[in-house]
């Protein structure tokens, strides 16, 4: 059947059985059309919602989590750029940061200990980068009423993963020290967010033939997901 019907009859069974109140799936921006037709070829009564990123432009981005929030869908499928559209509330967003900021420090007190300079300038650089880019955030004003919180959704299924690989890893093994990137630590916030949020470990399912193509360091990435 593929994984697109193992995803769909999935998601369909953990609503059916009061699992879930609102999941969302998040697929490849070219895939969003053919996802939804067969999701409704294996279901053709299901309440769903697809959105594309021309829906969560700036002036739409409201009335789009309106609609979320205010029906009761089976499912909401997004495409990757309208997923990361729907940003976190800056405190979410900031205590998210901060805790990324602590394990870092952490990271850094434990290779100094140690004597360690692998990497370690390169570390306490970025550390003072990200440190910036947190206040940034904490000072950028919000339109109130579209955030991800605001939607309502309470699970994420993740189609091809692996595409969210890089994600920020501090380590002195230079082959596992990964630079990380935006869309990766924005789908690892919002999964911080849902656990804190639902008090459950059990919020993400990720779909990928291809869990490890490179290195073990990409075990570890999925693991922390």
């Amino acid at each position: 059947a593929g994984k697109t019907a193992e995803m769909v009859i999935g998601t369909m069974e953990l609503k059916r059985l009061g699992l879930v109140n609102k999941p969302a799936l998040c697929v490849p921006n070219h895939m969003l059309e053919q996802f939804s037709r067969e999701w409704l070829q294996l279901y053709p009564e299901t309440r769903l919602l697809a959105a594309s990123s021309a829906e969560l432009t700036d002036d739409r981005r409201r009335q789009f989590v309106a609609r979320c929030a205010t029906n009761d869908w089976d499912a909401i499928i997004l495409t990757r750029t309208a997923f990361e559209r729907l940003a976190l509330q800056p405190h979410h967003e900031a205590d998210f940061l901060d805790r990324q900021l602590a394990e870092t420090r952490q990271a850094l007190q434990r290779a100094n200990e140690r004597g360690s300079s692998a990497g370690l300038r390169r570390a306490e650089k970025k550390m003072a980068r990200r440190e910036e880019v947190l206040k940034a955030k904490r000072d950028k004003p919000r339109d109130a009423g579209i955030s991800f919180e605001e939607t309502g959704i309470d699970y994420l299924l993740i189609d091809e993963l692996h595409e969210y690989k890089n994600l920020e890893t501090i380590s002195e093994i230079t082959d596992a020290r990964i630079a990380g990137s935006a869309r990766a630590m924005d789908l690892l916030a919002k999964v911080d967010y849902l656990r804190a949020s639902t008090r459950s470990d059990r919020v993400l399912t990720g779909a990928t033939a291809t869990p490890i193509a490179n290195s073990v360091a990409e075990m570890h990435v999925m693991q922390r997901y």
